[in-house]
């Protein structure tokens, strides 16, 4: 690997272990006070944190495209938090429309498929009950604490919270999130990479994908960085956790390394 991959993949385990000490610092705290903003926020710092455990072993493993679709994934979460937080006056009340949508997202996807997912958990009746009871409980919630915000929705498509953000979270999810789904969804676009079309036959090391900047292991990293001491700061925040200072000079560092970057990129397109 090369120094430039070498020293993402040192800051971004730098990172992980920051994060680590922060994890600690907020759950010794003595006063606790119960906020759907928190909640939401604590699942996606754990998650961020956990995906970027797996994406320096898959970049260590030169599993690039795996990798990419887990960046895929960590621009879902960056779109939500910038929605969320987009007004800093509304984030716990879009919190709990956050969660009530979830939930209401998995009640559709058992209730369509209740028979063939009993099969595999028996238990799919009471966890279909336990949804719509949390669902229920969240809306009388909701209507009892924020009345004047009955006309408040989610929105249901990832693109339509990115619109509503814009900015560079919109050109976040149409240079990456829509490039990457090619991967996750499979299509032909993609899968074009792996086939010889001239003998139909399958290609195992496909070589495109290593000239191309946006598969480059150090772009994903650097990526990840980003969106991951963003969301490290808003959890520092809201927790007044007094990391501030650290997480600055540590994006001081990630934006030095973008102009790093920027000198290896290639010509080559996808």
């Amino acid at each position: 690997m090369g120094s430039l991959l070498n020293e993402s993949i040192k800051r971004g385990e730098s990172h992980i272990a920051l994060a680590e000490v922060m994890h600690q610092k907020c759950t010794k705290r003595k006063r606790k006070r119960k906020s759907y903003y928190r909640i939401v926020l604590s699942f996606f710092f754990s998650r961020s944190w956990e995906m970027y455990k797996s994406l320096i072993l898959l970049i260590k493993g030169k599993k690039i495209i795996d990798a990419a679709i887990l960046v895929r994934s960590l621009c879902n979460l960056a779109i939500d938090l910038a929605y969320i937080t987009r007004d800093s006056n509304k984030k716990e009340v879009i919190s709990i429309k956050y969660c009530i949508e979830g939930d209401k997202a998995q009640i559709k996807i058992i209730k369509a498929n209740k028979d063939d997912i009993r099969d595999l958990d028996s238990k799919i009746d009471l966890r279909l009950e336990a949804l719509k009871k949390n669902v229920e409980k969240l809306k009388n919630y909701f209507s009892l604490k924020y009345p004047n915000e009955a006309s408040l929705n989610y929105p249901r498509l990832i693109i339509q919270r990115a619109e509503e953000v814009g900015g560079y979270i919109l050109k976040l999810y149409n240079m990456v999130y829509k490039g990457y789904s090619n991967i996750e969804h499979h299509n032909m676009f993609f899968g074009q990479d792996y086939v010889n079309f001239t003998k139909s036959e399958p290609i195992l090391s496909p070589e495109k994908f290593e000239k191309s900047d946006i598969y480059r292991p150090e772009f994903l990293l650097y990526l990840h960085e980003w969106i991951f001491l963003m969301i490290m700061m808003y959890f520092n925040w809201e927790y007044r956790l007094n990391f501030r200072k650290e997480l600055s000079d540590r994006i001081k560092i990630h934006k030095k390394a973008f102009e790093d970057l920027k000198k290896i990129r290639q010509s080559t397109t996808v």
